[in-house]
Formats: C-alpha cells, sequence, structure tokens
C-alpha cells in the first residue's frame, strides 16, 4: 500500500501541470489490476486434508478445537485480501532479510526451512525458520522462528530481559489484543524446540 500511495506522485512528476483526471484515472485502475491480482479468493472447502500428514505446530495453539478439526474436513478459510496478500508477502521478506543477515554473520546453520515429521503418535508435521550457534560461546544454538508486526502490536509486547524465562511468561501472560497470537506463537515455538530436540529459541 505503501507503493501504491506513490503512484499518484510518480505520474504527477512527469508533468509540469498539477495531476488532471486522465493521471488519477491511471492510478486508479493500476491499483485496482494489482489488488485484483494480490487478493486470493479460493473455494471454501477443498478436499480433506490426510489424517497420515499429522497436525503443524501453527495449529496447536489454536483455542478452537471446531477450526482445527473443520480444517482437516477441507475448510479452506476465509478470502484473502489485497492487505493480507501484502502483510504476508512482507513478513516473508522479513524472513529473508534476517538469513541473510545471519548468513554475512557466519553464525546461520543448516537444518531451517525444511519439513520434518514425526511419525509416533500424535503425528506433527513442522518445519522452523532458521537455527543459529551463538558467535561466542561454543556449542550454544538457538531455533529461531521468524515473525514481522506493526509498530502498534510492537509497541504492546513486553520488554525485553536476560532471563528466557522471564521473558516466556511475560509474553505467555501479555494481554491485550495480541494475547492469543502471541500464546500460538509460543506453543510453535515449544514444538520445535521438543521436536528438533534443542534447547532454546528466539
Amino acid at each position: 500500500s505503501g507503493v501504491l500511495s506513490l503512484i499518484p506522485s510518480l505520474i504527477a512528476s512527469t508533468s509540469l501541470a498539477p495531476m488532471g483526471p486522465a493521471a488519477r484515472s491511471m492510478a486508479s485502475w493500476f491499483k485496482l489490476s494489482v489488488n485484483e491480482q494480490l487478493a486470493h479468493t479460493p473455494p471454501l472447502w477443498g478436499p480433506p486434508r490426510d489424517v497420515a500428514k499429522g497436525w503443524t505446530p501453527s495449529s496447536i495453539g489454536d483455542p478452537c478445537d471446531r477450526n482445527m478439526l473443520l480444517g482437516v474436513l477441507g475448510y479452506r478459510g476465509d478470502p484473502i485480501s489485497s492487505t493480507l496478500r501484502r502483510i504476508f508477502d512482507f513478513g516473508n521478506f522479513i524472513e529473508d532479510w534476517w538469513v541473510k543477515q545471519f548468513k554475512a554473520a557466519g553464525i546461520w546453520l543448516p537444518g531451517g526451512g525444511v519439513t520434518y515429521t514425526r511419525t509416533k503418535p500424535p503425528v506433527v508435521r513442522w518445519k522452523y525458520d532458521v537455527l543459529i550457534r551463538h558467535k561466542y560461546e561454543a556449542n550454544r544454538k538457538f531455533l529461531v522462528e521468524i515473525k514481522s508486526i506493526n509498530k502498534d502490536g510492537f509497541k504492546a509486547l513486553p520488554p525485553n530481559s536476560m532471563s528466557p524465562d522471564a521473558n516466556f511468561e511475560a509474553l505467555f501472560n501479555l494481554g491485550g489484543g495480541m494475547h492469543q497470537r502471541v500464546r500460538n506463537y509460543l506453543y510453535q515455538l515449544q514444538v520445535y524446540l521438543y521436536e528438533a530436540q534443542e534447547q532454546e529459541g528466539i
């Protein structure tokens, strides 16, 4: 949306005259065409998910069992708006940027981005983002799950502590509109740590 907001000024900059109706029309159809391309309206229902595929860590923290069951039965959820698609795409960009920084710093370790399957019940298919090593402490590793957030949500987060336990407790008990989302992320990270047999996560 930030890029799209520049379009009228970019069009106007090609002329010494103020932006007229033709330029505004150009901006309108261009924005409309981009929004149509970004919006995704999948069928409301698809094929049922094979139970043998198991569960995903991101769904385990859902407080509504009905959502999980509907997903197995084939419910595909609400349509994805162009605004939400931009948010998802920007989140992917943020993740790629961090991976690039970890590699440049020489602390990136292989293993992230690969799908693993826990075969014993309950079956879980999982894929964490990144594994990094501590640059100054030998044999110390961190499993990293990257999340992006807007500035208002970021301001609502509790302050960092040097104590991992204090950080976990503060995030787990976070109130307000961020409560359930952050709690779901913590459940997700705990599954990754347990399945990967790693001790520390970020």
